[in-house]
């Protein structure tokens, strides 16, 4: 699906979320899994208490980064109105612990990047620039009407799933490993790296395994207590700090 190129084993990271503990578990383990490639899906920053350090690390790592909602939030792009009062106050402390340059970066990503016969994008991709949700089946009939790609890659809900289309429009959820056949395109959910919301508190991540045409949901084990007492000395907002043990 890279043209001429090579075939690699690709990390697709989403909602990194300031999460540095989590993000640097995850790095581990696709390291260890062979990817070569890593890229990310957005919400870099907010929630959590180490902007700084993720926005550094995917910088400098990822192949493709792409804008989330928070990240446009912290760089002024996106009304404050629109959060809750808890998502609220963590962009307002995340953006008084960055610099010009850093806020700069974070407004000048993309909403969407197309490779060959592959779409990426933080949300949906219908107006990406809205951040609408795909909860499930009942939100994939207008995302997979609107792109012809083999293979798209959202996050946003915090919610990992693969989902696969035929010709005739029937939508099916399936498990954590699956082999792309011919006919049928795929949405795949990459989770949440820095704060899971599926009852499960380790970090999501998907990889993608170009040369076998597989994309596995992976999860990965990360010192939450340590990324929890961090929060409480930066002073995020307790209810912020507790769910994340819980994977909600």
């Amino acid at each position: 699906m890279r043209g001429s190129e090579a075939p690699v084993r690709i990390a697709v990271l989403s909602d990194i979320h300031g999460n540095l503990e989590a993000l640097e578990a995850v790095l581990e383990d696709a390291e260890r899994a062979g990817a070569a490639a890593i890229y990310s899906l957005g919400d870099i920053v907010g929630y959590g208490p180490s902007p700084v350090r993720c926005i550094e690390i995917v910088r400098s790592r990822a192949a493709v980064s792409l804008i989330g909602n928070h990240d446009a939030a912290v760089a002024g792009l996106e009304p404050l109105e629109w959060f809750n009062e808890y998502a609220r106050r963590a962009v307002e402390w995340t953006r008084g612990r960055l610099d010009a340059g850093q806020i700069d970066y974070l407004g000048s990503l993309l909403h969407i990047h197309r490779g060959p016969d592959l779409l990426l994008a933080h949300a949906s991709p219908v107006e990406p620039e809205r951040w609408h949700y795909i909860h499930g089946l009942a939100d994939l009939g207008e995302p997979f009407a609107l792109f012809a790609e083999r293979l798209c890659f959202v996050g946003h809900t915090h919610r990992p799933g693969i989902y696969a289309v035929g010709r005739r429009r029937e939508a099916e959820r399936c498990g954590s490993r699956r082999q792309l056949g011919k006919g049928l395109r795929h949405l795949v959910n990459a989770g949440s790296v820095g704060q899971p919301r599926d009852g499960d508190p380790r970090a999501a991540y998907a990889l993608f395994d170009e040369e076998r045409e597989t994309v596995q949901l992976r999860r990965v084990p990360y010192e939450v207590a340590r990324t929890q007492q961090r929060m409480r000395a930066a002073g995020l907002p307790p209810f912020l700090i507790e769910r994340l043990a819980a994977g909600i």
